[in-house]
């Protein structure tokens, strides 16, 4: 008898279904690879993936960019189930890092209620009577991802029994969920390190401080930036040369030119975010001061915004970090209070011409 595409789909479907239900295939246990199911069964990659898709919509896989399908735990995670993703502000970074984490766990059949907060420097913590998080905890989610600390260590204390992913550095106190994040003492390390080891001596370094930003977590992990900056020019015995800036352009722009034009100018800045690096470019040109022959710059988060300007940049990767934030969430399921892991993710540096290496 003939056996038709129908039946052949059916086979994976089935067959891949039921070793999972009888526990031939374990939690955590890698399937082959698209191309290697459609050969065993019979049947067109493409047919495949929308079968794998199904199985992924249904809760049984999971997949995981650039590493593959796994099986997932089928007793904690289900169709329909809710995420809820609590953040500061979108932008380059953090928008892809939404839209991958959103896609990947929608695909498992995952549910996702975003909330973010009016300002990029408003604390969460304050928010926490905000409507659209009291729907999400009203939601009974599996787990909430958020980028503020404070936030984290009070749904810790008040929800144990939901997952918590923070994207921060911080030491959180009695806190029992897992921090997923770049490490901002390094990124601060590696790019000083990059202008010392090319010759530069006097060293910029430029963070944000505004008059009540020092207890938000966006703010201490700068602060994580600037003591690994502050590492590396003591390690070269330098004179440290940080400026402050204090939400005032007039003055910001006053400082900076008076640093270009003294009788030892600074040779090098390293600036926190990439936006504010191109300003500093253009404030040098308009001193007559070259870049990168007088002046090399380096800024953090390596996004569009700096390849277009040609900055040598640290990329951060926060792909990376919604990977392992999805894979959390798949693989080990929810309401495991007391399972707390630190995971960071060690910078790369970009080097373009902004620093003349």
């Amino acid at each position: 008898m003939k056996i038709t595409v129908l039946q052949k789909k059916r086979e994976l479907f089935d067959d891949i279904r039921n070793k999972i239900q009888s526990g031939e295939l374990k939690t955590g246990e890698k399937l082959m690879s698209t191309k290697e199911l459609a050969g065993k069964y019979g049947i067109a990659i493409q047919t495949a993936q929308r079968l794998l898709s199904k199985l992924v919509s249904d809760g049984l896989i999971f997949r995981t960019p650039g590493k593959g399908t796994f099986i997932a735990n089928k007793k904690t995670i289900q169709k329909g189930d809710v995420v809820g993703l609590v953040m500061t502000c979108r932008g380059d970074i953090w928008g892809d890092f939404t839209a991958r984490v959103s896609r990947e766990l929608q695909n498992a059949g995952i549910n996702i209620m975003y909330v973010e907060a009016d300002s990029a420097t408003e604390n969460l913590l304050s928010m926490r009577k905000h409507p659209a998080i009291l729907q999400i905890l009203a939601s009974n989610p599996i787990a909430i991802i958020t980028r503020d600390s404070d936030l984290a260590a009070w749904l810790s204390n008040e929800f144990p029994e939901i997952r918590l992913i923070c994207l921060t550095g911080d030491r959180i106190h009695d806190f029992s969920g897992d921090i997923v994040c770049p490490d901002m003492y390094q990124a601060g390390y590696m790019g000083t390190r990059h202008l010392i080891e090319h010759g530069r001596k006097r060293i910029f370094f430029y963070k944000i401080k505004g008059p009540d930003v020092l207890k938000i977590s966006k703010h201490r992990e700068l602060q994580l930036l600037c003591d690994g900056y502050c590492q590396a020019m003591k390690e070269a015995g330098l004179q440290e040369d940080i400026m402050v800036d204090v939400a005032n352009g007039l003055k910001d722009k006053k400082v900076y030119s008076e640093k270009l034009k003294a009788p030892k100018p600074i040779d090098a800045i390293f600036v926190n975010f990439d936006f504010k690096a191109t300003e500093f470019i253009q404030m040098a040109k308009e001193a007559g001061v070259s870049v990168p022959e007088d002046l090399a710059v380096v800024s953090v988060f390596n996004t569009p915004w700096a390849n277009s300007f040609q900055l040598t940049s640290l990329d951060l990767h926060y792909d990376s970090i919604a990977e392992k934030c999805v894979e959390i969430i798949l693989n080990s399921g929810s309401r495991n209070k007391g399972c707390s892991r630190v995971y960071k993710f060690k910078p790369e540096l970009i080097i373009r011409k902004s620093c003349g290496c």
